[in-house]
Formats: C-alpha cells, structure tokens, sequence
C-alpha cells in the first residue's frame, strides 16, 4: 500500500473518483494499482484490523507456551511421581518377606557372649528352640527379661531352650554393644546364649521389627526349623502378677501336648529395632 501526501501538495491521480473532498487534509491510501480505497476510515479500519490481528497472534502464541509450560510442568509432576513411585516398589521387592507361621526358619550362625559362635544347627537335638530378638537397653526387653529366664529353666528341659539375639546397631544405642551385652548376660546370669547380630542381616530374614519379638521354632521331620508362634511373651509387660494370657508358655505346652498353638501369633510390643539410617 502506498501513502500519499494531501491532495493540496500533490495531484490525484487521472483515474481518482470526481467529486472528491478537494480540500481534506488527511493522506489518500493508494493500493500498487494506484488506486484509492474506499475512505480513510475504510482504510483506518483495515490497518486496525491488521494490527489485532497480530497482536492477537502473539497473545495466541504466549497463551500456548503457557499452556505448554503448565503441561511440562504436570508432566515433571507425573514423572517423578511414578519414578517414586518405582523406587518404592524397588525397596520393598530388595526387603526380604516377613516369616509366617509355617515357614522355615532362616540358619544363622552368630558371636554369642562367651566368645563361641551359635548356630541354629546346634539344635538338631532339640524339639524346637525359642528365639527371641532382645537386647539390654529397651525398657520392654528389661521388664520381661526375668520371666524370660524363667521360661527357658521352665522349658529347656523338655526340649525348647531360648536363644536370644541382640538385633541393634551399637553405634545408635552404645548401650547394646557386644561389651555391654556381656555385661548384663554376667549381671542376670543368663542360662541361655546371648547373641549378636553384628552385621543386621538376621533379624531382617524372620521379619522381627521390635525388641523383644518371639519365634517360636519346632524342629521338623526333615531336620529343619518351622516357626509355629510369633509375637509376645504374655499380655502384660509391666507387671508379671497381672499377666492373664501367657501366649508362649501355651503355646510351648501345645506343641509338646502334640496340638497347634491358639492363638500363633500375637502383636510383638517393644522398641523398634535400631539400625543406622
């Protein structure tokens, strides 16, 4: 489009419309033919409708990168999320599962508090074995610690002897170090061995998640040993007077009696077992 001056400085041209405003003072739009438009207001109209629609595109544009940027960033929500997600799954699959009731027991050979080493093989002899993660600090594994002993005097003899094992990490509870442990194994006299799992790596394969925590372990016809009790050692930690259900010690008798323990398993209440993050 061409712009010309005020038909007052500049002649029209031959072929422009007759009867024309002379004397109007604003600029006559030509198009490349050299022809006028229909009125400076046509032509004010059309560059309007020019410039709208320009901006118009740009706003069109900005929107859509809004738009693009709010979907990247849901998209980045939803990513991390399922990666998350993923790693979760991931950990749990690395977790081994916790032992049921029926399942076989895992073999372990640990530092017990005389310097010798334990196996659950050196119980091959035995009706079953009363495993129980324990150790010298937790105020719950000290309050059931004399019936504990009371237990494997009581039993022992008839083939079911404790075996404990300390399950923390020493350098979060200095308290349950193997020095300590032997400390306090002098202290109470323990009749049973007291061992440590040093490296952590036990107590994760019977699924134990607090001290104390109760496995009670039959020996089976193939020589290994089948857990057949989980959980506590009676319903009253604080007081032994008070204790009105005696979960091991009938479950113990039910085993030796030839029948299946009632109930197998009760919620194990203790200390959560302490590991370094």
């Amino acid at each position: 489009m061409i712009i010309s001056l005020p038909e007052s400085s500049r002649a029209r041209p031959s072929n422009s419309p007759k009867g024309e405003d002379r004397a109007n003072p604003l600029p006559v739009f030509y198009n490349n033919k050299g022809e006028t438009a229909e009125g400076i207001g046509q032509s004010y109209l059309a560059f309007y409708n020019n410039v709208t629609a320009y901006y118009s595109c740009i706003r069109g544009n900005e929107q859509r990168t809004t738009n693009n940027e709010q979907n990247f960033k849901h998209m980045k929500k939803r990513i991390f999320g399922i990666f998350g997600m993923a790693l979760f799954a991931v950990s749990l699959m690395a977790q081994p599962a916790a032992l049921q009731v029926g399942d076989k027991a895992p073999s372990f050979n640990l530092l017990n508090v005389d310097g010798e080493y334990v196996s659950l093989s050196d119980y091959s002899d035995q009706k079953g074995v009363v495993l129980i993660f324990t150790c010298n600090h937790c105020p719950y594994a000290v309050a059931w610690e004399d019936r504990i002993i009371a237990l494997h005097h009581r039993f022992a003899d008839e083939g079911f002897p404790v075996v404990a094992i300390n399950p923390n990490d020493s350098v979060v509870v200095p308290a349950d170090s193997y020095t300590e442990m032997q400390k306090r194994a002098r202290e109470k006299g323990f009749p049973f061995p007291y061992l440590l799992d040093a490296e952590q790596d036990i107590y994760p394969l019977y699924g134990a998640t607090r001290t104390p925590h109760i496995y009670l372990l039959e020996r089976g016809e193939d020589g290994g040993f089948y857990v057949r009790y989980i959980g506590a050692l009676d319903n009253n930690y604080r007081e032994a007077h008070a204790v009105t259900e005696t979960y091991l010690a009938d479950a113990i008798t039910a085993l030796l009696k030839g029948e299946d323990p009632d109930p197998t398993e009760t919620r194990a209440i203790g200390c959560t077992i302490k590991k370094q993050d």
